[in-house]
């Protein structure tokens, strides 16, 4: 399909900012920053600021539709930082694309897999670079950023936009971990060929929750087009599936690391798996070899006669993870739960 034009994207935008406050004011937009020019005589700061940030979102859903280059040298700046830090940890160059298999094939003499977290360390720096909620390294040296368990409310999803909270989306196996990140990865590592005005990525992330479910979240009906990547599953699969992009350009170490997950999670993001994920944050347990073809009951017995949990302990991570794997997730005071190696 053909990209939208700078007046298709407007108007889109400018009718989904209509329409959210008819629905949560009860009247039309009286300003509205995607009609309003940035420089207009008689605005505010914030409008100005406001109107810079939604011009530039204007620009991201025509880059999103990936149909020219401008995008896939977005993906191959990712593919490159992956390589320059597994180069890094390895100490030489590698020979070969590593195995991404679960199981930790690559361990090398000194005991370090040069694999692992590979693809969050490189996003989390690039987050904290563009100023989006900071994410230090934990006692095992390893960024771990948030994680959604599922789909969140309304008030909880305006709380993580607003606060710059950009995490894990453990939603639906076609959605993909890292694919939201992977989308304001490559807005950011463009932001210059593409004009972009904001001050930073992680501030035009706080102003994008209105927008998102046209520029981030689309529908599949509303994205019928294979290089539409304004749904996050088109983007994902394509990755997961492909080791070229449209450009011709291969990116076999992002394809191999994002087809290992999907290897790795089977069937999807399963209450059995999640019970199993968290147990592993929360007490250090590891996830056992068929994990992702776990019943729950299979799941109880392990982590309760193999490893020593009480079932008091798995009961609270069950009803932990039925508030937000079987019903809308929740954020706590406008943070949501950041699941450390200790509960």
């Amino acid at each position: 399909m053909p990209k939208p034009t700078a007046e298709e994207a407007e108007k889109e935008l400018s009718d989904t900012y209509a329409a959210f406050l008819k629905d949560n004011v009860g009247s039309p937009a009286r300003w509205n920053p995607y009609k309003e020019p940035f420089n207009s005589v008689g605005l505010k700061d914030w409008q100005i600021e406001a109107a810079k940030n939604q011009a530039d979102l204007i620009k991201v859903s025509s880059f999103l539709v990936a149909s020219d280059n401008l995008f896939w040298e977005g993906i191959g700046k990712l593919e490159d930082a992956m390589s320059a830090l597994f180069e890094q940890r390895l100490g030489v160059k590698p020979a070969k694309i590593p195995s991404f298999a679960h199981g930790r094939a690559n361990i090398n003499p000194g005991g370090v897999d040069p694999t692992k977290h590979l693809l969050t360390e490189v996003l989390t720096l690039h987050e904290n670079k563009e100023n989006f909620a900071p994410v230090e390294k934990s006692s095992d040296n390893f960024f771990h950023p948030m994680s959604f368990w599922g789909v969140l409310d309304n008030a909880s999803f305006a709380a993580s936009i607003r606060t710059k909270n950009i995490g894990k989306d453990y939603v639906a196996g076609d959605h993909g971990e890292y694919t939201h990140r992977i989308q304001w990865y490559c807005i950011g590592a463009q932001k210059q060929s593409l004009g972009l005005m904001s001050k930073d990525m992680g501030t035009l992330f706080s102003r994008s929750g209105i927008s998102w479910g046209r520029l981030f979240d689309r529908q599949a009906i509303d994205a019928t087009d294979a290089f539409d990547f304004r749904r996050p599953e088109r983007l994902n699969r394509w990755l997961t599936d492909k080791v070229q992009g449209s450009s011709g350009k291969a990116y076999p170490m992002l394809h191999a690391f994002l087809g290992a997950r999907a290897n790795k999670m089977g069937g999807g993001f399963t209450l059995p798996l999640k019970v199993l994920k968290v147990a592993k944050r929360w007490y250090q347990i590891p996830l056992p070899p068929n994990f992702n073809t776990m019943l729950m009951k299979d799941v109880k017995t392990y982590l309760i006669d193999q490893k020593g949990l009480t079932k008091e302990q798995v009961a609270e991570i069950e009803n932990f993870m039925l508030a937000r794997g079987g019903a809308p997730g929740k954020i706590l005071d406008g943070q949501s739960e950041i699941h450390t190696f200790k509960k």
